[in-house]
C-alpha cells in the first residue's frame, strides 16, 4: 500500500483518475499467505475500489507484463493505468525460498539443479554465452553486475540496496566460469 500511495503522490495522479490496475506479482500465495492482490489495492486508496484490477504472473517478467499490459489499456481507450510489482521474498528461509521460486522453472526437471535454482540457471546461460562469443569477457559480465547493484542502490525501497558489489570484486567472482 505505501508504493501505491507513493506513486499516486509522486506522479500527482489521484486514485479517482486511475482506470485500471495491474499488480505484477510472482509468487504472493507462497511467500506472504496472500493473493489476490489486485483486489487489495484498494486498501491504499479508496478510490481504487470497483476499478478493473488484477495480479499478473510471470516469474521475473510479471513487472514488465504489468508495464506492458498497461500501455495497452492506454492505447486502447484508457486514460491512466496504474502498474504495480510487489514481491516479499524474505519471509522463509533461503532453501525453501529457492524452492518456491523453482516453480517458475521446470519443477520436475530442473528444480534439482542447485539449492538456488535460478542463479545457477543464469549461471549455465553466462557460460554459455561467453562460450559461443568469446569476445564477451568475465570483465564484461562483472561490469554488468557491478552497474546492476549500482542502480539498485539508487532506490532505498529496492531489495538489496545497501549490498555493494565494485566491478573489482565482481571480476573476482566469476563463479559461473567453473
Amino acid at each position: 500500500n505505501e508504493a501505491v500511495r507513493g506513486a499516486l503522490e509522486s506522479s500527482g495522479v489521484s486514485g479517482a483518475a486511475v482506470d485500471r490496475v495491474y499488480v505484477a506479482n510472482f509468487a504472493g500465495e507462497l511467500f506472504n499467505s496472500q493473493g489476490h492482490l489486485g483486489a487489495a489495492l484498494a486498501g491504499a486508496d479508496r478510490a481504487l475500489l470497483n476499478k478493473p484490477s488484477l495480479r499478473l504472473e510471470a516469474a521475473c517478467a510479471s513487472g514488465g507484463l504489468a508495464c506492458s499490459e498497461s500501455v495497452r489499456a492506454i492505447r486502447a481507450g484508457d486514460d491512466c493505468a496504474m502498474a504495480v510489482g510487489v514481491e516479499v521474498q524474505t519471509t522463509v528461509d533461503a532453501r525453501t525460498g529457492g524452492t518456491y521460486l523453482a516453480r517458475a522453472a521446470d519443477y520436475e526437471r530442473q528444480g534439482t539443479i542447485d539449492d538456488f535454482l535460478f542463479p545457477a540457471l543464469f549461471a549455465r546461460r553466462v557460460k554459455a554465452y561467453t562460450e559461443r562469443y568469446p569476445s564477451c569477457t568475465v570483465e564484461d559480465i562483472a561490469a554488468v553486475a557491478a552497474k546492476a547493484y549500482a542502480n539498485g542502490n539508487l532506490n532505498p525501497k529496492a531489495h538489496m540496496h545497501t549490498r555493494q558489489l565494485s566491478l573489482e570484486k565482481a571480476k573476482a567472482s566469476p563463479r559461473f566460469l567453473s
